[in-house]
């Protein structure tokens, strides 16, 4: 009697295994692009939401004191000393749910008294550093940013944040063109430095002055190839909780920088620190000398396909596409341009 087990087949033919594995290989292929671009679009909604928590505190913040909050306010007992105070970014922490941090800022000192340089070897400054050592907030960090999350200073590791605060645009007519290599500070806008707005001067309406935008990307220098990361926040030895050191506002050509130097007398110096003048669109390529970071039109990046983030003063968030016409990007950042964009179609 013939076995019937010729007729039975135990398994799969090498052939038919390669031909599964590649059919499973395609759908993969297949699956994959649209798994990450749900995964990036939970991210840029995450981003989106930061924007949001970051506007609406600042707008508390403006409740509270019935001014913004300063991008830099010098301030204390006796001469200025040169010092950084703390930046715009530290001043909402409250509102953020950031309050231990901040109170036990507050117990160092904002004024000339702390210096929130962390390369200081002042003792105010150890204490600053030691209570930053480690301390995070996803607030102030895009999910889809591909840049390092940390900096470390003075053995301490600290936060490297994604975004920036505006400070006006490079053709208001308060720019003053002699900031750090070539660049152009200004206060067009409600963030450039030691001084705290009221909403009544944005004449040209909340609804068209941008606050906050993004820095989470690395620029592009076409010609070189490089990716260099030019986040302001971040120097060597600085931090996303400082601000720049010049107490002064630019009202025009040589009102800011006096001197077009870096120097002792702290209205001499000329870099910007956690605050950008727009000067450039979005995700731009190249990088001029005046987009590196302590300059003061450092680039607006994201890693979000085609644009960046931003808030407005009215708390409203806003994809900027990467097409927007620069004269557009330059009338939202100034605050009294008297230039009042129609729609919100950027």
């Amino acid at each position: 009697m013939k076995s019937s087990a010729l007729g039975l087949r135990r398994g799969f033919t090498l052939v038919e295994l390669l031909v599964v594995i590649a059919i499973i290989g395609i759908l993969v292929g297949l699956l994959l692009p649209a798994v990450q671009a749900a995964r990036e679009a939970a991210r840029r909604m995450q981003c989106s939401n930061n924007f949001k928590q970051m506007g609406l505190a600042i707008l508390n913040y403006e409740s509270t004191y019935k001014r913004m909050p300063p991008a830099a306010m010098k301030g204390g007992v006796g001469p200025v000393n040169g010092g950084h105070s703390a930046s715009g970014f530290m001043r909402i922490l409250p509102y953020l749910e950031g309050g231990n941090l901040y109170n036990q800022m507050a117990a160092v000192g904002f004024g000339d008294s702390a210096n929130y340089w962390l390369g200081s070897n002042n003792p105010t400054t150890h204490q600053i550093l030691d209570i930053m050592r480690d301390s995070s907030f996803s607030t102030y960090r895009c999910p889809s940013s591909p840049l390092r999350e940390t900096v470390t200073i003075q053995s301490r590791s600290i936060m490297w944040p994604s975004y920036i605060l505006i400070a006006g645009s490079d053709t208001h007519i308060s720019a003053d063109p002699n900031a750090f290599n070539g660049s152009i500070h200004s206060s067009g806008g409600l963030f450039p430095g030691s001084i705290a707005y009221t909403i009544g001067a944005i004449s040209d309406g909340t609804s068209n002055t941008m606050i906050i935008s993004e820095q989470a990307a690395w620029g592009r220098n076409v010609n070189g190839g490089q990716f260099p990361n030019l986040r302001t926040s971040i120097s060597p030895t600085g931090s996303w909780v400082m601000g720049s050191k010049n107490p002064r506002i630019p009202r025009g050509p040589g009102t800011w920088s006096s001197t077009g130097s870096h120097g002792a007398p702290a209205d001499t110096d000329l870099r910007c620190y956690n605050v950008t003048t727009i000067r450039q669109p979005p995700n731009i390529g190249g990088t001029p000398a005046w987009s590196n970071f302590r300059a003061c039109n450092t680039i607006l990046a994201s890693a979000h396909t085609g644009g960046v983030n931003t808030c407005l003063s009215d708390g409203s968030v806003h994809f900027l596409s990467d097409n927007i016409d620069l004269n557009t990007l330059r009338n939202l950042a100034d605050k009294d341009d008297g230039k009042v964009l129609a729609n919100l179609d950027w």
